[in-house]
């Protein structure tokens, strides 16, 4: 599956380097999670949400930051809004979306 993703995410690179993005591939490659992505074995196995997954109820430590990353930057781009991920100790990880929101001037094709 990894090599699945690293794959989608030069295709995407190559399509935002041609479309005047300058986006990391370490970002596209977690755009590449959206969808049943999220969903499979491959992404749980690789990117659990809990690093602990017994203690997974009593511990909101628990939680795997790669996880968060992933899931919120997804998010920001799927809604194009801020996402902000709260941990317990009340730092935050905030996801802003990089893509232009689809417009007549931007359209989705």
């Amino acid at each position: 599956m990894n090599d699945f993703i690293y794959e989608m995410a030069t295709s995407l690179s190559a399509y935002g380097n041609a479309a005047d993005y300058n986006l990391p591939l370490s970002y596209c490659k977690k755009l590449c999670y959206s969808g049943d992505m999220l969903a499979s074995a491959s992404f749980e196995n690789s990117y659990p949400e809990y690093v602990n997954p017994a203690d997974r109820t009593n511990n909101s430590w628990n939680r795997n930051p790669e996880f968060i990353e992933i899931l919120y930057s997804v998010l920001s781009e799927q809604d194009n809004t801020t996402q902000t991920y709260t941990h317990p100790d009340a730092t935050t990880f905030t996801a802003i979306p990089q893509g232009k929101p689809v417009s007549l001037v931007f359209p989705c094709n």
